[in-house]
């Protein structure tokens, strides 16, 4: 069994991951380095590469520039194969863009320089980073190619209302339409996860399959088997290092599988849960709040959201509901039991949806940016 944490790369550990930093890190590597062309804001485009088998797969990440945690997965997993297993290196070519979007990654946001959502790029080609993903995946001939994000804490699974920890999609290459490519990428997800479920538990689910025909994994499907794979959350997993470790399985379990052998069937892949939104992260319940010197009893949902300040990626918790949320999925959830609402400065406590979650409940329980917290008043 490998022991991850012997080859987690040191300094990444939060969401933010600085393209210079990045890129000074991977250029002190012994791996194939290669600068593909430069984004709207001069910054370089470039792939990394290791091995050079029969057996071809591409990456790329950080499309969006806030969608970090396959990076950081992938940062490990080249670590690994560098340092403990040249074996793998004769049987496969990894090759590798780490972020595809690296003037959206510099400033923690989805869209590129000029305010383009690079996965709807794909038909009118706007940018240079679109032009060059484009070009790099159809002149090498691969196996099968991985277009890689994160999603929102809110996703989870109905068969155990846990947070969804991995979502993965063979995209469609039309509505309800699929080709050869779509199957075999489904093949190879069910091999990954029948491989991966030897090394962890992990709550997977299936992406949802609408057509997108703007975006870039259905397009690439037409041509090349396309895999989509966002990263999720566990419960208290804020900078999500627990997520980059089941992330470093999933793609260990690529190298696993045994490719002298046909792929047979992709059950695996048809049996997961549907990836279902709307989870808070916590609800608090039965909380008394007083307003014109009325009492009401409600709920609140929290969720949390990512705030970037001085070069890291801060968490922070907001009310995003009021009201009747008993039908509501909470990864956490808190009884009340008719306690006072109140400020820090133990005044009565309106809620507002958008606020942050400091406050206190009663005389002993205090919620500290979406954290419970005992104390004594």
């Amino acid at each position: 069994m490998i022991q991850y944490l012997n080859y987690r790369v040191p300094g990444f550990e939060n969401k933010y991951v600085n393209p210079k930093k990045l890129k000074e890190f991977i250029q002190r590597k012994n791996w194939n380095y290669q600068v593909l062309g430069k984004s709207q804001q001069n910054r370089d485009i470039y792939s990394v590469s290791l091995g050079n088998g029969p057996m071809k797969f591409a990456f790329w990440s950080q499309m969006h520039g806030n969608e970090s945690t396959n990076t950081r997965a992938l940062l490990d997993l080249f670590h690994y194969l560098d340092k403990e297993q040249p074996k793998f290196l004769n049987q496969f070519q990894l090759d590798w863009i780490p972020q595809l979007n690296p003037d959206g990654a510099a400033v923690w946001s989805r869209y590129s320089a000029s305010g383009v959502d690079l996965n709807r790029d794909f038909i009118q080609e706007s940018t240079p980073e679109i032009k060059i993903l484009k070009s790099y995946i159809f002149k090498k001939g691969y196996k099968c190619i991985f277009n890689l994000h994160d999603q929102r804490n809110l996703f989870y699974t109905k068969n155990n209302l846990k947070s969804t920890e991995i979502a993965i999609l063979s995209p469609v290459v039309g509505q309800h339409l699929m080709n050869e490519n779509c199957i075999l990428a489904k093949k190879y997800l069910a091999a990954i996860i029948s491989k991966m479920r030897e090394f962890t538990n992990v709550n997977l689910a299936k992406f949802n399959d609408s057509f997108y025909p703007l975006a870039a994994g259905d397009n690439f499907q037409k041509s090349v088997p396309t895999i989509l794979v966002e990263a999720g959350y566990c419960l208290n997993d804020l900078q999500r290092n627990r997520i980059r470790e089941q992330l470093f399985y999933f793609f260990y379990s690529l190298l696993q599988i045994d490719f002298s052998k046909p792929l047979k069937n992709f059950e695996a892949y048809q049996e997961l849960p549907l990836n279902s939104e709307g989870a808070y992260d916590l609800i608090l319940k039965n909380v008394k709040i007083i307003q014109n010197n009325q009492e009401v009893i409600t709920a609140l949902g929290i969720r949390f959201r990512d705030e970037f300040i001085d070069e890291q990626v801060k968490i922070i918790a907001e009310v995003i509901e009021i009201g009747d949320l008993n039908m509501a999925i909470g990864y956490e959830i808190f009884d009340a039991q008719g306690q006072i609402l109140r400020n820090n400065e133990l005044g009565y406590e309106i809620p507002q949806r958008g606020m942050k979650a400091d406050f206190v409940l009663g005389k002993n329980i205090k919620i500290e940016n979406g954290k419970i917290r005992e104390i004594k008043l």
